[in-house]
């Protein structure tokens, strides 16, 4: 009897996981919509409950930080750009540093938007008459 309750307990929270993971799936399903109607602040407002699901999820935090900077929410998208940038270091998301640049310089904090684009130099460097290469630099004059 003992083990036909711990069965039915392991299976339960088995159950409660798959349905958690299932629900995040679903919201980040309807954010993407969102998002893809041009529905920014609707978008922020699923990823952002899909992200207290699970708040290490890079890809579903990236998507939330682009949603916020679309629609204008500059201080909570530089935060955003930061974690990103702090789990992924440019790897996966290069332009997460450069967003969070852009937000910085936006909200008028010149002095570390320089800094940091001073960084995204060495992520677009291979490609010297890139765009991002050259935005980069044109960002670091205009932070002057």
């Amino acid at each position: 009897m003992k083990r036909f309750r711990l069965l039915i307990g392991f299976i339960s929270l088995i159950l409660c996981l798959s349905s958690v993971a299932q629900t995040q799936k679903q919201l980040i399903k309807v954010a993407d919509t969102y998002y893809a109607d041009l529905d920014f602040y609707g978008a922020a407002i699923y990823y952002r409950r899909a992200m207290l699901l699970d708040s290490n999820n890079v890809d579903l935090i990236y998507k939330y930080a682009e949603a916020l900077r679309n629609y204008n929410e500059y201080p909570k998208a530089e935060k955003y750009y930061a974690v990103v940038y702090k789990l992924d270091r440019g790897t996966t998301y290069p332009l997460a540093l450069y967003w969070q640049s852009v937000m910085l310089k936006h909200m008028g904090d010149y002095k570390n938007a320089k800094k940091n684009f001073k960084r995204c130099e060495r992520y677009f460097k291979k490609d010297k008459n890139g765009f991002h290469y050259k935005k980069v630099l044109q960002e670091q004059k205009s932070c002057d």
